[in-house]
């Protein structure tokens, strides 16, 4: 990407419900308001994390996001999309609401989201489910990760060809029970197969490897920033203009003065200001 594309700033923030009580309902929509945001998150199961502060949002709006926190009987979630004007905003975040607090500047109002990605589905999200002989491995992991109730994400890049014990379906028949994370675990990890949840998808790689095969050009012409900074065991740690492809476990190309070479982003931190200050992520990355 050419780092003259990387001007015009363009941000959307959604709030909505997602669950299964109700028909899904937009409760906010914020695209001209300044905002600031903070978004940490990782290759691992481990939740990714936002902060996301919405500045001068009015009284009636500021009233429905509280509303919406408050019924327990529905989800709560937060879409944080951020781009460039030449190409529009892309999803970087979409999560769970924990939070919200409210705040106040000099001469200004402020309300603060925090978010979480996938802490209630890896905690509460359960199967139950006899496989009658002759499942498939692909069946099986399916119904685990529909059970989940994340996005399917790159499931179908990996589903056909998987197999356990060397064998595409179960000769004696399966059965799932339990947290849907855990059965998903099992059956992935006997596959070779590592997962994640990312933007409220399901995201599978290799051990080892990248879930994103395609390589984003990380050079100080398509918006690295500064130097790479070594870190152990070979990773590197960088700084470079906000691109929401930069996910974790995508592959990258980094091109500097001391580095020519592959690896996979391990972590990523997204930090952006709409009123001019940073727009920019952080990651480790991994040489592959």
């Amino acid at each position: 990407m050419n780092e003259a594309r990387l001007f015009g700033r363009v941000w959307r923030v959604l709030v909505g419900y997602d669950d299964e009580s109700g028909p899904r309902r937009t409760v906010l929509d914020v695209s001209q308001l300044d905002i600031e945001f903070d978004v940490a998150a990782d290759i691992t199961r481990a939740p990714n994390k936002a902060t996301i502060k919405i500045w001068n949002l009015g009284a009636e709006k500021r009233s429905n996001l509280v509303a919406a926190l408050a019924d327990k009987r529905r989800r709560a979630v937060v879409s944080l999309e951020a781009g460039y004007e030449d190409q529009g905003a892309s999803q970087i975040f979409r999560g769970e609401i924990t939070a919200i607090r409210s705040g106040r500047g000099n001469v200004s109002t402020s309300i603060d989201i925090e978010a979480r990605d996938s802490s209630e589905i890896l905690r509460s999200a359960r199967i139950s489910q006899s496989f009658a002989p002759g499942t498939s491995v692909e069946a099986v992991v399916r119904a685990a990760a529909s059970a989940l109730g994340a996005g399917e994400g790159n499931l179908s890049a990996y589903a056909a060809g998987l197999t356990v014990d060397g064998e595409r379906s179960f000769r004696s028949g399966y059965a799932a029970s339990g947290l849907a994370s855990s059965v998903l675990d099992d059956l992935l990890r006997a596959a070779g197969l590592r997962w994640s949840i990312q933007k409220g998808a399901l995201q599978l790689r290799r051990a080892g490897g990248a879930a994103i095969e395609q390589a984003v050009l990380l050079s100080p012409q398509s918006g690295l920033i500064g130097s790479p900074a070594p870190e152990d065991k070979g990773q590197v740690r960088v700084q470079c203009l906000l691109q929401p492809s930069l996910t974790p476990g995508q592959r990258v190309v980094l091109k500097s003065a001391d580095y020519d070479g592959g690896y996979v982003i391990r972590e990523a931190r997204f930090v952006g200001a709409t009123s001019g200050g940073s727009w920019h992520a952080e990651l480790l990355l991994r040489p592959l």
